[in-house]
């Protein structure tokens, strides 16, 4: 699949960090710059066609949200991070299962940016854990 356009870009970093906004940083958001859209453009040219087919029309369901779902004019990255927080927010309890999904699909997108960043994962304490996130196990050989 192509990479993301430059209004896709932008889309997509707007969208994204919509889903961990920095008020009440537990994370350490307002330190560690997460790489948003380098995270989907990894994820895009991983994905089979399907896969990268939902990944896009998911960003662009997200991106058009203001407009066909609150008749606000413009894009999703026209409006304020705690209005963007509340158009994804309005997505994921969307009536149609098919929003929903797609709006799910780019929270794990948010989600894999997000933990691909040492600092972010130093700030969830997932790291903090005996063995990390995984342990070693003997296999008796």
């Amino acid at each position: 699949m192509a990479k993301l356009c430059s209004f896709e870009r932008r889309w997509a970093h707007d969208t994204l960090a919509a889903f961990a906004p920095v008020e009440g940083d537990r994370l350490g958001l307002e330190t560690v710059p997460v790489r948003y859209v380098e995270a989907l453009d990894l994820m895009l040219g991983a994905a089979g066609p399907k896969a990268g087919l939902g990944l896009r029309c998911a960003l662009w369901m997200a991106a058009w949200a203001p407009l066909w779902l609150m008749g606000v004019g413009g894009t999703i990255s026209e409006l304020a991070l705690p209005q963007r927080a509340l158009t994804l927010e309005r997505l994921a309890g969307h009536p149609w299962r098919l929003v929903r999904d797609l709006t799910m699909l780019l929270k794990m997108a948010a989600c894999m940016a997000l933990f691909r960043e040492a600092g972010v994962r130093k700030g969830s304490g997932y790291d903090g854990r005996p063995g990390g996130p995984f342990v070693a196990m003997s296999l008796g050989t």
